[in-house]
Order: structure tokens, then sequence, then C-alpha cells
């Protein structure tokens, strides 16, 4: 007997692409399922970072409940910002809760998601994927982990962030996504074949690395195509599509007619979008306050750090990774303490900005009431006289008062605006009270589209192909996998995917 419920997820996969190329033959196992399918968009909490969406898949539950929200940690006594780390057990994953102690579970690389004990099965966590918090395999068991590293090799890619690389280099780069690709695709054939499953998990990401780090090479519009390197190398994007395609279609030889698949991606990608960078440069000029030394040097620093040839950033990346974010938070701390706001790291292409208010920051510099409102209206104003320097295009689409957000209990731990940016990759940013800010500079070609929209498609016994009538969220696959397990689950903020469990509800 096949795995009961079997989940094939794509991190940062991009929707338009997938319906692009499903059109043209590109995909073709992605076009079959489609036509047997139940198909549709998914929708994210806007100026999230991109874990909330796998955080919102694997509880059940909004990111005002289970708090994986932003890449960063802000604590409001010390103004110190640190790396948002999953919670094991703020809110559990669907799989541990009551009832669901027979059913025999395998969830393999989903995105921010920690290692969780008791799971009736197997868990691996950060195999070769993009992003990684302990830079090492994680398992369920020490001999499992063992064991795959035996089997499938460690990871062949490595840190993917290197801003500068040759037409050569671009090449490698791709290769070893494409091998990490098949050795996950090999791992995830296998383990499905040890097993009778009734819910096997099992998520790609390769995706992820190449949208940041070859958009270029793939949209003609971007400001950095190079159609001589486009015509020597091809298109790395669809070479990795199309990998994931092969994937797919050896992972589903695993599934029969009473297997349910789901086939999920959580948000797309785009031209980077790059006014976060120098977020807080805008905001010190629009107070007009001038940088303070330890700001200075760290600018000079990071222009030095984009100018280095690529060998000896990764020569230096691992000293960046250790001690970069004291020297950071040294520098910055201070300054942030002085100041009537600055910026609170969400998840490009959108941008946090966090007011420092009396009676809530230990330093606090603005009044609550009246005062805050009058600032935030203020920058809001400011913002939107932001323009691209080279299109003289408005840069920011719309402004959002975190308050208008429904994350309740996380409030406090939120930026306060949350700025959506509207141009892509800008070259410089001018206003008549920001002046002009040139270079802007990313190690991103591509990043996140700001509307965070993911793709689904769902086939199975009892589902009906075509188009869904609305959106799903994140937060409806546990409820839906519950169903169609029949097993119980009382604490979730989504409902069962109508179309996929056959139900009016």
């Amino acid at each position: 007997m096949a795995t009961k419920v079997l989940i094939v997820g794509v991190d940062a996969m991009e929707s338009r692409l997938i319906l692009d190329w499903i059109e043209d033959g590109t995909l073709p196992v992605l076009a079959s399922l489609k036509e047997r399918s139940a198909w549709g968009p998914v929708i994210n909490s806007l100026g999230m970072h991109h874990s909330a969406a796998w955080s919102n898949f694997y509880t059940g539950v909004g990111a005002y409940r289970h708090g994986q929200f932003l890449r960063t940690v802000f604590d409001p006594a010390s103004y110190h910002y640190s790396a948002q780390r999953p919670e094991p057990y703020r809110v559990s994953p669907f799989w541990l809760r009551d009832g669901w102690r027979e059913k025999l579970v395998a969830a393999i690389n989903i995105p921010d998601a920690p290692l969780f004990k008791g799971i009736n099965g197997m868990q691996v966590v950060e195999w070769g994927m993009h992003n990684c918090h302990d830079k090492s395999i994680s398992a369920s068991s020490p001999e499992l982990a063992s064991e795959i590293v035996s089997r499938f090799g460690g990871d062949p890619v490595g840190d993917s962030f290197v801003n500068e690389r040759t037409p050569a280099e671009f090449g490698d780069f791709r290769d070893r996504l494409l091998r990490r690709l098949r050795a996950k695709s090999d791992m995830a054939c296998h383990y499905l074949a040890s097993n009778q499953w009734d819910l096997f998990i099992a998520v790609l990401d390769e995706t992820h690395s190449v949208g940041h780090q070859c958009w270029h090479l793939h949209d003609p519009a971007h400001p950095l195509h190079d159609r001589q390197l486009e015509a020597e190398l091809g298109d790395p994007i669809k070479d990795v599509y199309v990998e994931v395609d092969r994937a797919l279609g050896r992972i589903l030889e695993h599934a029969d007619e009473n297997t349910t698949v789901l086939f999920l991606t959580d948000l797309g990608m785009g031209p980077a979008c790059d006014g976060t960078l120098v977020l807080d440069e805008i905001l010190r000029r629009i107070e007009g306050r001038t940088p303070s030394s330890g700001s200075r040097w760290a600018a000079v620093l990071r222009s030095m750090w984009g100018a280095m040839p690529h060998w000896i950033q990764g020569v230096a990346r691992p000293l960046r990774r250790q001690f970069g974010p004291k020297l950071h938070n040294k520098i910055y701390m201070n300054e942030r303490s002085q100041r009537r706001c600055f910026e609170l790291p969400t998840q490009d292409p959108w941008s946090g900005i966090r007011i420092n208010m009396v009676g809530r920051e230990s330093n606090g510099r603005v009044q609550p009431g009246r005062e805050c409102e009058e600032f935030m209206e203020h920058l809001t104003e400011e913002l939107h006289r932001l323009v691209d320097g080279r299109s003289g295009k408005p840069l920011v689409s719309e402004v959002i008062r975190s308050c208008d957000l429904d994350l309740s209990e996380n409030a406090g731990d939120l930026p306060d605006l949350i700025v959506r940016w509207a141009v892509a990759s800008p070259t410089s940013i001018e206003s008549p009270t920001v002046g002009r800010i040139d270079p802007v500079y990313s190690s991103k070609k591509g990043e996140h589209e700001a509307d965070l929209i993911g793709f689904l498609l769902a086939t199975g016994p009892g589902v009906v192909p075509g188009a869904l009538n609305h959106p799903v969220r994140f937060e409806d696959f546990a409820p839906t996998v519950a169903r169609l397990l029949d097993v119980s689950l009382d604490d979730t903020d989504g409902v069962p995917i109508a179309a996929v469990c056959n139900s009016n509800t």
C-alpha cells in the first residue's frame, strides 16, 4: 500500500513561471499533475518573513501564535538584534497533537522547522538547505542522520550568497544545485519505499537559492541582465525548475490511485528590491541626523565587502558570520537608543520601522499617542516621496501600520510601520528630504515578490480537477491532512480545504 498523503513542497518557486512553463511544455510532470488536480493560489501573511508560511503549515496556526514572523528578535531594553530561531514547543506541529500517535509520519527539510522529539516516524532538518540555522543535518535519531550522510553525502552547495561570479562559477553553482536536488529526490524516494506512511512530507528549496542569485540571468528586464552571459550559460532558473519537475516525477512513482498528493509552493521570486538595504540611512536623514562615526565605519566596511573578490569573501565569510552580528550590534545599539526610529528587519521586499517609544523602549524618544501618530504620518509622507534615481518612479508602494494586522499578543515584537517597496533593483534613491543615496548594493539579484503568493496542486480520491474557487492559507493544510487521515485537530486557525477533502466545510 502506498503513502496515504504525500506532500511535496518547493520553497520560493515562482507560480507565474510554473504556469508559463506548464503551458509551453517545459515542465511535463507538473503539466500532467495539473490536469488531474484542483489548483490555485496560497496566501501568506503580508510583511512577514517567509518562515511564517512554513510555520503556519506545520503548526496549523497563524504567526500571531507561533511567533515566527521576523528574521530578527529585538530587545527593547538593550536595542539588541538577534537572529530569529524556530522555537520547538511554542506551538507543536500538528503530527504531535492528541490522536496522531498512531499515524506514521515522515517530515524532511521543512524550512525553518526545528527538530521535534516524539515523532512516530522520522524527521530530517537542514540537510543541504537554503536557510540553515545550525549549518549541519539533524534528524530524529543520530543513526538516521549518519545514514543520510553516508548514503547521500554532504551538501554540495554550501553558502550560496556570493556577490559576484564568473560565467564558469555561475555554471558550477547551478550544477551543484542540480546535484543536490537529485540527492534530495533520491532520499525522498528511498524513504518513501521504506515504509507505508500515513503522511510523507518532503520540501525542496534549490529554487530559493537560484532565484536569489541568478534572477538577473533569467529576466531580460533586470538592470543587471547580461545577454552575452545568458547566451553562454543559459537560464539557471529554468534548469533548476526542470530538475524539480523531474524530481517530482520520481517521487510520484511512489504514489498510487489511493494517495492524496499535494504539491505546494510558499511564495515566489522576482527581481531584487533593495530599498531595505539603505532604509536605516533613509530614516536617519528624515530625522535630520548625521551618521555616527560607528555607522560611517560600518558603511565603509560594507562597501569594502561588496568590492572584494568572491574568493576572499569565501575565506572571510565564516569570520563574518561569527563576529559580524556582534560587531553590528555594538556599533548600532547606542545609536538606536538616541534616535526616534530605526529599521527592524522583516522580510524583503518589505521593511520594518520601529518607533523608539517612551514606556516601551528603555530610552524612548517619542511619546505614545498623538506625538507618535503625527510622527508615523510624517514618516509615511516622507517614504512616499522617495523615487528610484534611475527611472524616477516612486520607490514605496504602501506603508502599513502593524496595529492593523492581527498579531495580538506579539504586537510588542513587531515593527510599528511595514514598508512595501515598489521598484525592483534601484541603483540610487532620491527625495527632497533624503537627497541622493548612491549606489544601492545587494548580493541578491532576485527577491521574494511582495504579494507573497504560493501555489497548490492537489490530486487524489474525490478531488475534482480545476481552479479553486478561492485561495487557501498555509494554516489550512494541517486540518486538511487531519481530515484526510480521519484524525481530530481542534487547536487550529485553519479550515480543511473543501476541494481536497471533498467537503463543503
